[in-house]
């Protein structure tokens, strides 16, 4: 099966989500099925990652991406002869001659004016449209969560044998710390104290304002000793860099910006709890981070985050203020080893690996689909 992949995402010095995504099964595919051929398709900017560089990288130049989607892709799909197209977008090219399987990861840009994100009328106006439109013309639909599966096939009443629930995974480099380098982490962030930590992009929806207005309302005492850590790449709200500066002030807040992935165990592991106050999520692969290094976890109470913790976390009313405060007091007065121990059994289900697997399966279903049906029209 020759499978052509959407490798637009791996830009050099940019590592994301969905990058990861795809990174992550490419990695396990061919380890899966020798049998398979890869190619990724990219423009002048696509720096694929080295754990990929088995795979051949078909570039064009693109000058404008709603062309490349839909012209230059088409035309690299034929040229290369592929049985099947993995886009790791919503998106997909309409006139391919081989069946095309998106992955749609959240819903969040599909919200109504001004729901989470301060975005232009316009786009959120056409963006539900062209969304509604790539659902209904993909032949398959890889949703990372079973609560967005039921999203999508509710809001575009799209087919439900078309859409499939593939969960994300966790590295196997996510464990525990060693506990000399647990130490060391807190003297250099908090002079030898544990924190609560919060990893973010810091966009509407993440909602880091709940947890930083929450932790200025717990006692003065209690905060110094279980300082709150931000971390993370992104531009934070005026309103969320307001109370940094008042946190910073009273040595409550620390910023440490952007972390490594191979540093991310070590911050998850060194702290008292891991907070995640998303107002809403795809997945919520931060948790099963934290989650795999057995750190307790205290998340907002939404259904995603059942899905993926169970009954591994402490979950809070994502706006409930009052909730959050008395959240991180519970989480000062001791850290819950059994809970934690729990939670990093329950992160073992999810292996990169088995997510590779389905993608296959997928993949492979959807080329033999389209193969029977040509025998059939030509016979």
């Amino acid at each position: 099966m020759r499978v052509g992949v959407d490798a637009r995402e791996f830009v050099r010095d940019r590592r994301t989500g969905i990058g990861r995504y795809l990174e992550n099964f490419l990695v396990h595919a061919g380890r899966i099925d020798p049998s398979l051929e890869i190619i990724l398709f990219g423009n002048q900017n696509t720096s694929p990652p080295p754990s990929c560089e088995e795979w051949p990288l078909a570039i064009e130049a693109e000058r404008f991406t709603l062309w490349f989607d839909q012209v230059q892709l088409p035309r690299l799909a034929r040229r290369y002869e592929l049985d099947v197209f993995l886009s790791p977008y919503p998106k997909i090219p309409i006139r391919l001659h081989c069946p095309a399987v998106s992955v749609i990861n959240d819903l969040i840009s599909n919200r109504p004016v001004g729901c989470l994100h301060p975005t232009p009328w316009l786009k959120h106006l056409l963006y539900p449209r062209w969304l509604s439109l790539m659902a209904r013309a993909a032949d398959g639909i890889l949703a990372i969560s079973e609560t967005i599966r039921a999203e999508i096939i509710n809001r575009f009443k799209v087919v439900p044998e078309r859409v499939f629930m593939v969960h994300l995974g966790v590295s196997s480099h996510y464990r525990p710390p060693d506990p000399k380098q647990a130490r060391h982490l807190r003297e250099q962030l908090c002079e030898g104290r544990e924190y609560f930590f919060v990893l973010s992009n810091f966009k509407t929806h993440k909602n880091v304002e709940s947890v930083a207005a929450a932790h200025l309302e717990i006692e003065a005492q209690t905060a110094r000793a279980f300082p709150l850590v931000l971390a993370g790449a992104g531009a934070p709200s005026e309103r969320l860099r307001a109370l940094v500066e008042r946190g910073r002030r009273a040595g409550r807040i620390k910023w440490a910006g952007p972390v490594s992935e191979e540093n991310l165990p070590l911050f998850y592991g060194a702290a008292r709890a891991f907070l995640l106050p998303s107002l809403e999520e795809g997945f919520g692969l931060p948790l099963l981070e934290a989650m795999a290094c057995a750190t307790p976890i205290i998340c907002s109470d939404i259904p995603v985050f059942h899905e993926v913790a169970g009954d591994t976390a402490l979950y809070v009313a994502p706006l409930d203020a009052r909730a959050w405060t008395e959240a991180l007091r519970h989480a000062a007065a001791g850290r819950d080893e059994e809970r934690a121990d729990r939670a990093r059994s329950r992160a073992q289900r999810f292996s990169w690996r088995s997510t590779a697997e389905k993608i296959i399966a997928v993949l492979r279903e959807q080329s033999e689909e389209t193969e029977t049906q040509v025998n059939h029209r030509s016979s």
